[in-house]
């Protein structure tokens, strides 16, 4: 299963998105394919129930739509009754931003690769030989749980 960016990492900039922004590495006005960890769990269970469908089976797994940071910072507004404007931050900021979190450089540099792929384009569904799935959370649901109540 290659699943899409998680929902729930917006969860990492909660209090940012209670003071009105939505810190983001990803481009603010490209939609990108965005899955609930929930629904990971979901179709995973239901392929190994099913068993496989060829003898390589490449389930590649979406949310039910896909989102842009702007999106997602309109949910959050609609969720928490406050505009929320997207903060854009260059790649250049990845490392630095992963490592103050504790992250090691070698890891926090695997994210910056990631996004600086997302973004690029190399990270990507392979389209050939796999199937396209899309899980049925809501995203305003799975981002109202990342919130502190």
């Amino acid at each position: 299963m290659r699943a899409a960016y998680f929902l729930e990492n917006w969860g990492a900039v909660a209090q940012a998105v209670q003071g009105g922004k939505l810190p983001s590495f990803l481009r603010p006005d490209v939609a990108y394919p965005m899955v609930a960890t929930r629904d990971i769990g979901e179709t995973a269970a239901r392929a190994l129930l099913e068993g496989p469908r060829a003898k390589v089976d490449v389930i590649e797994l979406a949310g039910s739509r896909d989102l842009s940071a702007r999106d997602v910072a309109a949910l959050f507004a609609t969720i928490t009754g406050k505009p929320v404007e997207v903060e854009a931050a260059p790649l250049e900021a990845v490392v630095p931003a992963f490592t103050s979190f504790g992250a090691s450089p070698d890891v926090a540099e695997e994210f910056r690769a990631m996004y600086e792929g997302i973004a690029n384009g190399k990270v990507d569904w392979e389209r050939s030989a796999t199937r396209f799935v899309r899980g049925a959370a809501d995203p305003e649901a799975v981002l109202r749980g990342l919130l502190p109540s």
